[in-house]
């Protein structure tokens, strides 16, 4: 009997010894997220929901990018979000150049709303 379990205590201790020995297919380093490139990819799904957070993430590490402002601000619009859109949308405004796409989309958006409003 004693034979038996000096036996099966050795084959637990060889086991758990060789458990101890590092695995070399585990990768040492995390790869980080490209949130921008995340954001973009939701946006062009149009998945607002996911876009958003990618966005807001990428902002974090390049707060002065007018494209991740304008897709977030497009998200939050979407979203119905509306101070953070309005917020994001006056910032790309006061920061585009006169004659971009950007800087004309939202008062263009703003006059339809206040035209329509009156013509009611």
């Amino acid at each position: 009997m004693r034979l038996a379990a000096l036996a099966l205590l050795s084959v637990v201790v060889l086991t758990a010894a060789g458990c101890q020995q590092p695995s070399s297919s585990v990768p040492t380093a995390t790869t980080e997220v490209d949130h921008a490139a995340e954001a973009r990819k939701a946006f062009e799904r149009q998945d607002w929901g996911a876009a958003a957070p990618h966005f807001r993430l990428a902002l974090e590490k390049s707060p002065g990018d007018l494209s991740l402002h304008y897709g977030l601000a497009i998200c939050a619009s979407w979203l119905d979000i509306r101070d953070e859109a309005m917020r994001e949308f006056q910032w790309v405004v006061d920061h585009a150049a006169a004659r971009s796409e950007e800087a004309r989309v939202r008062p263009a958006r703003g006059r339809r709303r206040r035209q329509g409003r009156e013509g009611r």
